[in-house]
């Protein structure tokens, strides 16, 4: 069904003739139109706060059933009232063409009771603006077992004929349906009814229409141990027994008893389907949602749990290199050995995962193990701290880090990489040697120097295949002290003429070693870093955008200077392969922004 984008200066510059629109229809509580011309309103999917147009109804048309629903409505003549004016609804349908469903766990129809009719029913599952399991008729027509009900007692005007389709007679009130014992049902009912009816419960949810759904009162899990006076009774149904408490429903593990009021929340199993749990959890948690009202009995620290496991949640269900199934891990899973595993012979960092009984670093071509088949995704940490501190008790042992800073070269074809040491002991020497990642050209850079900030410590360095090799060492017998972030110095390298400047060039350590003081290895790794090349619009390679950047390339534009290749890539900020008026009008709106 074609969708026709919501404009009030379109819709009245145009002379409808049964024209269709799609949207969400609104009844406000206040409208400037204090008339009925502001009685109901379809706003759109993407803006409600400029894309609306006023209706109005034709008498035939009952409104109730397509209230706060997205529906297809065929719109008529334009209808003056006495402040604005709105356009008539011929006919409105409940629509499945949004292009921002919800996500349910649970099948919508599954929660519809099917009324007993001499005709078909049928429930389509509808997930525009929420969890709706609409019924239709074999007319495909909207149907609602609720209205057969009221007006099958209701429209019998003779008592035999009451009595006889299972209704009661009152002579105050004439034929009517009672409520009956252990048929009667809480769905269907609203959240008033709800709650001043016995054995129903308001389930909160803002996946469903009426912002939740009236469901039977389990008195079973709360009362069914609380209420056992005998220790063996109370064992036997799953409880647990303490001589203060007596018998008591216990906490399980992994389980947030605060959301026990959340719909569905029960029919999730996290090991068995961790991809469903987590569709859960961000339909009802994440961040295309609000946050879920069922969740308002927790405490701080667990809806900050919630909300960290929803981020987790949405992450991998966006992935597909990730599995769910490892959101649902505990540290103990997470840290599992993986000495038998084997990512490839490329060398890229993947990061630092549990070998034996220490952290070490890992590269390969992916996280997934070639023998297996597994993804290891999330055994890996970013740093060797983290997993350390999260995977081994004792983090005390001799650790020393060597980093390098992230690079953005912006000038000359000369540029540093700070180098970095923290170490929980004294450190007297180090080596270790640093290649690009196997995705970059070794050609594009190469190694011409090391120099080291503190005097007392000497230094030097070889390239070999474009590998840098470098070492530090003190010949006075100098140390870095423990528990510090030293700068060490700088590594110099030099990229060739033809560089593409448009790259972004990783590199990562082959190899670390460090000493102590008496000669002795220091347990140590490498963190490597990022090197991007140029920034669109800093001409003149300053590392800033400004009133200098602009003059160049007005100079440019108009050929008073000729750029250089360099020069001509920063200054294209729209990337058309010319230089003018239309690239120094981005530059000014980048620093503006700025």
């Amino acid at each position: 069904m074609k969708k026709i984008t919501l404009c009030i200066a379109c819709l009245i510059s145009i002379s409808f003739n049964q024209e269709v629109l799609s949207g969400y229809l609104k009844s406000p509580e206040v409208s400037f139109c204090m008339d009925e011309c502001g009685n109901f309103l379809i706003e759109s999917e993407f803006d409600t706060s400029f894309e609306s147009v006023n209706v109005i109804f034709d008498d035939s048309i009952d409104v109730s059933p397509y209230l706060d629903r997205f529906v297809d409505v065929i719109i008529s003549d334009r209808i003056d009232c006495v402040e604005c004016n709105a356009f008539l609804i011929l006919e409105i349908n409940l629509s499945l063409d949004c292009e921002l469903p919800v996500s349910c766990t649970i099948d919508p129809c599954d929660l519809v009771d099917l009324c007993e009719v001499d005709f078909p029913i049928d429930c389509i599952s509808n997930y525009c603006g929420g969890c709706f399991g609409d019924l239709y008729d074999n007319n495909e027509n909207l149907f609602f077992c609720e209205y057969l009900e009221d007006l099958s007692c209701s429209d019998i005007m003779d008592i035999e004929d009451c009595l006889a389709e299972d209704c009661e007679w009152s002579d105050n009130e004439g034929c009517f349906r009672p409520e009956s014992d252990g048929d009667f049902s809480c769905q269907g009912l609203s959240e008033d009814e709800c709650g001043i009816t016995d054995d129903c419960q308001w389930e909160y949810s803002n996946n469903l229409p009426g912002g939740g759904l009236c469901l039977e009162l389990d008195n079973d899990e709360d009362l069914s141990c609380s209420d056992i006076m005998d220790i063996e009774d109370c064992l036997a149904e799953d409880c647990e027994w303490s001589d203060n408490e007596g018998c008591f429903r216990p906490e399980s593990d992994g389980d947030f008893l605060c959301l026990e009021d959340c719909l569905g929340l029960q029919e999730l199993d996290y090991n068995q389907n961790p991809d469903e749990a987590c569709d859960w959890i961000v339909s009802n948690f994440g961040p295309f949602n609000y946050f879920n009202s069922c969740a308002e009995d927790c405490d701080e620290s667990t809806l900050n749990e919630i909300n960290s496991l929803s981020n987790d949640c949405l992450e991998c269900l966006q992935n597909d290199s990730l599995s769910c199934e490892n959101v649902f891990n505990d540290n103990n899973e997470r840290c599992t050995d993986l000495s038998d595993t084997f990512f490839g012979f490329c060398e890229m960092s993947l990061g630092y995962a549990v070998v034996g009984d220490s952290c070490q670093s890992f590269s390969g071509c992916g996280t997934i193990d070639e023998e297996s088949g597994l993804d290891y995704s999330s055994f890996f940490y970013d740093s060797m701290e983290d997993c350390e501190v999260e995977c081994f008790e004792n983090t005390n042992n001799p650790t020393a880090y060597i980093n390098l800073s992230d690079v953005l070269v912006s000038s000359d074809q000369e540029f540093n990489v700070p180098i970095f040491l923290e170490s929980n002991v004294d450190v007297s020497g180090i080596q270790f040697s640093i290649s690009l990642d196997s995705t970059s050209d070794n050609s594009m850079i190469f190694p011409v120097g090391l120099e080291i900030q503190n005097e007392c410590f000497s230094s030097n360095f070889n390239s070999l295949n474009g590998e840098f090799i470098g070492i530090i060492f003190s010949i006075d017998g100098c140390s870095y002290a423990a528990n510090q972030n030293h700068y060490l110095g700088d590594l110099i390298y030099e990229y060739s003429d033809d560089f593409n400047l448009q790259s972004q060039l990783n590199l990562f350590f082959n190899t670390t070693l460090v000493s102590d003081n008496q000669g002795i290895e220091i347990p140590s790794t490498g963190n490597g870093c990022s090197i991007e090349f140029g920034t669109v619009g800093d001409v003149n390679f300053d590392t800033e955008l400004n009133v200098l950047d602009i003059v160049l390339i007005v100079n440019y534009a108009i050929f008073f200077e000729i750029p250089s290749d360099i020069q001509f890539w920063a200054a294209d900020i729209n990337n058309d392969g010319f230089i003018n008026v239309l690239d120094i009008v981005q530059i000014v709106n980048l620093i503006l922004e700025d």
